[in-house]
This record gives structure tokens, C-alpha cells and sequence, in this order.
């Protein structure tokens, strides 16, 4: 979870603690970044596989 959080902090759109812990920020930083993805393949908000590569693909610089 928390490489989650960094690569959400890293395009700007979680700011909070990388504590590792999924609420509501993180959830909500999940589904602005699924708003720039066309077409969206997982639910609003829900961290799943298509989500989970196209974050990791966005955000390689950062290496997990």
C-alpha cells in the first residue's frame, strides 16, 4: 500500500501520509487518477489490475 501512496503522490494527486493504511484519500486519489484513463476498466476507486498498470506504467520513474 504504501507504493501505492508514492506513486499517487508522485503525479500529485495524493498528499497525504504514506502510512500504508487505504482510506478515503487514498481511494479518492485512486479514482481521479482513473478519470484520466479512457476507456476505465475497474470500478471508481478500486485499485485493480488495470488501474494497478497503468499507474505503474505512468509513474516508472519512480521504481516501485
Amino acid at each position: 500500500m504504501e507504493e501505492l501512496q508514492a506513486r499517487l503522490r508522485a503525479r500529485w494527486i495524493y498528499l497525504g501520509e504514506i502510512d500504508g493504511v487505504f482510506d478515503e484519500d487514498v481511494r479518492a486519489a485512486v479514482s481521479t487518477f482513473q478519470g484520466w484513463l479512457y476507456p476505465q476498466k475497474d470500478p471508481e476507486g478500486v485499485y485493480g489490475p488495470h488501474t494497478r498498470r497503468a499507474l505503474e506504467r505512468d509513474t516508472d520513474e519512480y521504481g516501485g
